[in-house]
């Protein structure tokens, strides 16, 4: 008599599964994203693909920018920042993701209003149909908000909002 064994995942844990994730870089375009992510994904690193165009349309009331994202676990982000600007086909994909006019960075979010709490975001609503405030994209990496698109590429000229270097 043959016993087929069967493999139980539910036993199996992902070693990523309790990590908290870091946005790797941000893009306009899907396929621009999912070519970093296979990138990544086929080099040996764990990556997610991320989607909020649809928050950013219809919660953050934003036409959808930077809504892609590649995610990594934020311990590899280094090792992953490191590999890519190795290699000239991962410096080319990096490349095709927005940037921070500040610091160069790919970790961008769109719009600048936080994804955790609730008041702060309806708070930043009413500013946004009062025409008190714009819809920002914000650098993770050194605080710096601008206004895509606008001639000036930001607040003016002024510094980042919040910023850890005097």
């Amino acid at each position: 008599m043959q016993t087929v064994s069967t493999l139980n995942t539910s036993s199996m844990t992902n070693p990523f599964r309790h990590h908290v994730w870091a946005k790797l870089a941000a893009f306009d375009h899907p396929q621009s994203a999912r070519s970093l992510f296979e990138y990544v994904n086929g080099h040996g690193f764990v990556a997610r693909l991320y989607d909020e165009r649809n928050l950013q349309r219809y919660w953050f009331l934003a036409k959808p920018m930077a809504g892609l994202c590649v995610l990594v676990p934020e311990a590899t982000l280094p090792e992953v920042h490191e590999f890519l600007a190795g290699k000239p086909e991962g410096s080319f994909l990096i490349k095709r993701a927005i940037h921070c006019p500040s610091c160069h960075s790919t970790r961008i979010q769109y719009p600048q209003m936080t994804r955790k709490n609730l008041m702060p975001t309806l708070v930043a609503h009413l500013l946004v149909a009062l025409h008190l405030m714009e819809h920002e994209c914000y650098c993770e990496d050194c605080h710096y908000a601008w206004v895509r698109g606008s001639r000036s590429g930001a607040r003016g000229l002024r510094a980042p909002l919040f910023s850890s270097q005097r």
